[in-house]
């Protein structure tokens, strides 16, 4: 008896057939996979550089606001040029006058209002004097208050607040930044004549130095001082006297000139200072990568005269 085997030969093809295409499949999938695999390793290690770009770009940035208070002299703290540091370079700004302002305008133009906030009385008050460099304590300066501002303009403004005076300014002239803080205050524990040293009840939340403002009713009476020290007793403070402010420059910014304050009246912390943007820049690793542009970080900083 005779069996014949019917489609054996057609079945072993299908099978090698399915065998190949599985094979084929698998290697594409492992392709793919691999690619996939170094495309994320690549992408992850240029994150990672661009990351610890971005962090040394930050540290040349903090090193620009350490490097111009000591180069150029206060308000003026902008570089000219790129300063090298390291691996990168910075540059500094701060807000300047991009036209110039006559003794009338209620508007003015600057670089930049990024940093300007809202003083006690919800209007930003800006500080411009002269273009002397450096610009003094005993300088003649003009405060101006806005209720508004955009990117680049201040607006709706009351010239020559407080002893101020409205005065033209040139192009190009640095402005400062003014405020006080309610929250930090003292009340004046005797008359103030014009001594270097004022008594009041209390320097608890006050700095070691920096500038206080004794507020008056009628605002042209109210002075700015910039002090250099702090006293807790009579010692330092003088007879009756267990609190005060030390080494004090009267009617700093207003000609030098003091004014005669008698209790009762607050004396606050004031803020004058210069906004100061410090820009730095590591170059990009260049073609090859995923990030090829140069990394920058920027950071801000309000800086006293006194910093």
């Amino acid at each position: 008896m005779q069996f014949h085997r019917y489609g054996r030969k057609s079945v072993s093809r299908t099978n090698a057939g399915v065998s190949m295409i599985a094979t084929m499949l698998t290697l594409l999938f492992l392709a793919v996979f691999s690619a996939v695999v170094v495309s994320v390793i690549t992408l992850s290690g240029n994150i990672g550089l661009q990351e610890e770009q971005g962090f040394q770009a930050l540290y040349i940035a903090e090193g620009g606001l350490q490097y111009s208070p000591l180069v150029y002299n206060f308000p003026n703290y902008m570089t000219p040029a790129a300063v090298n540091l390291g691996i990168g370079s910075f540059t500094t700004s701060v807000p300047q006058l991009t036209a110039a302002v006559n003794n009338a305008q209620t508007t003015i133009s600057v670089t930049s209002t990024d940093g300007f906030q809202l003083a006690p009385d919800n209007q930003y008050w800006v500080m411009i004097g002269p273009t002397t460099n450096p610009l003094t304590t005993s300088d003649v300066v003009e405060k101006i208050s806005f209720t508004a501002k955009t990117a680049t303009t201040f607006t709706a403004g009351t010239r020559g607040r407080e002893s101020s005076v409205p005065a033209n300014h040139s192009v190009n002239t640095a402005v400062m930044l003014y405020t006080w803080y309610p929250a930090i205050i003292a009340d004046l524990s005797g008359s103030t004549g014009l001594d270097t040293t004022i008594c009041v009840d209390s320097v608890a939340l006050f700095p070691a130095s920096g500038f206080i403002k004794i507020v008056e009713n009628n605002e042209n009476n109210s002075e700015d001082i910039l002090y250099t020290g702090v006293g807790t007793s009579p010692a330092v403070c003088g007879a009756g006297c267990n609190a005060c402010f030390t080494g004090c420059l009267r009617g700093v910014y207003s000609g030098g000139t003091g004014t005669n304050h008698a209790p009762p009246k607050l004396v606050m912390m004031a803020e004058i200072s210069i906004l100061t943007t410090s820009t730095g820049v590591v170059t990009g690793p260049g073609s090859g990568v995923i990030f090829t542009d140069d990394v920058q970080r920027r950071v801000q900083a309000a800086i006293m005269p006194l910093e």
